[in-house]
């Protein structure tokens, strides 16, 4: 039975954005669903301090309607001797409105509670739609962010897939040419192996050969393309990601611009052969 083939992510051209552009897209989506929501947050805030006015409006009608009761409890208390009532009849009548004023009196807490258990219960619901309508916003904003990573990966992922294809596109031409085939990464790979191989020849350390100390210059003096076809050997074996042909080939690059800079007059790096040599 054949194995199913199994395709990885340089295959499917998958893109990651970077920290800076995930953050930049955040903040778009959140301000366009701020922006959004300002009318809907802002008229529920608005009912929350709507509800706060009518308790306070409302208990100071309470409070005054009760003292323009006790007020006059009080008068009416104070005008008795005035009535002409006497004997009985003017204490049953300081009965009843010391009566009235304790009932008046008692009346006001129960009132107030009242009103402000009306207040607390449409408080809470309130406060509820505003809550919901934050949650609303919030989950608006992720599904806008998510709906923006996918089609910002898929526009680097379609970047990602021309460049593929310009550079298949150019090593088929490079091969229809005759030209030998290289692969852009294992060419970068093998040129910055080669830049460190280099520059640790140019401080010229002391390493073993056969137990023996000498310097790396006289053990390799670069002089030769035998020279060169050694350190290319010792870079394949050290390094991975490029091989024997790619090394070669950067190495041959460089040795043909030292020759073009030298035979110009400019100074070059020891031991690199000049026309002529090696």
């Amino acid at each position: 039975m054949a194995r199913i083939p199994v395709v990885g992510p340089k295959q499917l051209h998958t893109a990651q954005l970077s920290p800076q552009e995930r953050r930049l897209l955040h903040k778009r989506a959140a301000a366009a669903n701020r922006r959004e929501y300002q009318p809907v947050l802002g008229a529920d805030r608005a009912a929350v301090g709507g509800i706060n006015r009518q308790y306070r409006n409302e208990a100071g009608s309470i409070r005054g309607a009760n003292e323009m009761s006790e007020s006059a409890l009080k008068d009416a208390l104070a005008g008795l001797a005035s009535t002409g009532l006497s004997g009985r009849y003017l204490q049953q009548a300081k009965r009843d409105l010391l009566a009235r004023q304790e009932a008046t009196a008692g009346s006001l807490p129960f009132l107030l509670s009242d009103a402000q258990e009306n207040r607390a219960d449409a408080l809470g619901e309130a406060r509820q739609q505003l809550l919901q309508d934050k949650a609303s916003m919030l989950q608006s904003t992720a599904q806008d962010f998510n709906s923006s990573l996918e089609s910002a990966r898929g526009d680097a992922s379609q970047v990602l897939k021309e460049q593929q294809e310009k550079r298949e596109a150019e090593l088929k031409e490079n091969e229809d040419q005759g030209k030998p085939k290289f692969d852009a990464d294992a060419l970068a790979n093998a040129k910055l192996a080669l830049q460190n191989a280099l520059k640790k020849w140019s401080e010229n350390p002391t390493i073993e050969v056969n137990g023996d100390e000498i310097p790396l210059q006289q053990y390799n003096p670069l002089k030769s393309k035998d020279d060169y076809l050694r350190l290319a050997h010792e870079l394949e074996k050290e390094y991975n990601g490029f091989d024997l042909h790619d090394v070669m080939h950067v190495i041959g690059g460089l040795l043909t611009d030292r020759h073009r800079h030298e035979h110009e007059g400019r100074l070059v790096q020891p031991g690199v052969p000049g026309p002529g040599r090696g």
